[in-house]
């Protein structure tokens, strides 16, 4: 077997071999490889359905947590690029981010929720929300679910 070259047959790859095995062990919970596939998957779809194509930029907000890493297979899996940017960064930054990158999709948990608003906002205001076609937030349980959508 060749080795992968990508970070979604990374995940596929071992989740074939071992879904029942431990990929992320964490002080409260662990996840098998065949979960995170099966939830970047559904991410993946998510991204697609809203837009998201071969080579977009997938910016994913957040801290070191299991939703960060479905989010990067997730992106990988939709042919998107990835950039994680730190959960504490502040919404002028986050903004410069979204707009210098043309992303055009945004990841982020609830608790940067105030943050990712007001970037959003400040795009919004200078015109330049043009290219980001999707937001989707984690939920405050461990299952990522797309609770808002932003259209240009």
């Amino acid at each position: 077997m060749s080795a992968p070259r990508l970070v979604a047959e990374f995940l596929e790859g071992s989740a074939q071999r071992g879904p029942e095995r431990v990929a992320l062990s964490l002080p409260k919970s662990s996840h098998t490889w065949g979960e995170l596939d099966a939830r970047a998957n559904r991410l993946a779809h998510a991204l697609r359905a809203r837009g998201v194509k071969r080579g977009d930029r997938v910016v994913i907000l957040g801290d070191n947590q299991v939703d960060v890493a479905v989010a990067i297979f997730a992106a990988s899996k939709a042919d998107g690029v990835f950039c994680v940017i730190n959960g504490q960064m502040k919404a002028d930054k986050i903004a410069y981010i979204l707009r210098d990158a043309e992303a055009a999709a945004l990841i982020a948990d609830a608790v940067s929720q105030a943050q990712w608003i007001d970037a959003c906002a400040q795009l919004r205001d200078a015109g330049a929300l043009h290219a980001l076609r999707a937001v989707l937030v984690c939920g405050t349980s461990d299952e990522l679910i797309a609770r808002a959508v932003a259209r240009a």
